[in-house]
């Protein structure tokens, strides 16, 4: 196994098949930072599985989703379980980043 395929088999999960190759350096370099966004993200966005449950329970009762309101509800309620002042947190992160459709 070369090193690169070794790292995207570290990084992914998958083995490659096909030899991984080094066009451009920065291009790898994006592509790593991206899959190691993508792997640490849905690591942490497993906060959102009581949410998932809800959708889960709810088609099963009734066949339907629930309410938009309901789901946005659930994931505040997500976040706010791992971090009781998260929005705070969030609106200083985005005015930070100059983002202001919240």
């Amino acid at each position: 196994m070369t090193y690169k395929n070794a790292l995207v088999y570290n990084l992914t999960g998958k083995m490659p098949t096909k030899p991984a190759k080094i066009i451009d350096k920065n291009i790898l370099v994006e592509e790593v930072s991206q899959i190691n966004q993508l792997v640490e993200g849905t690591k942490i966005e497993h906060e959102h599985k009581p949410t998932y449950d809800f959708i889960v329970k709810s088609l099963a009762d009734t066949g339907k989703p629930p309410s938009a309101e309901d789901f946005y509800k659930h994931i505040t309620e997500d976040h706010l379980s791992d971090d009781k002042i998260y929005y705070t947190h969030l609106i200083a992160m985005l005015k930070k980043t100059g983002e202001t459709d919240y």
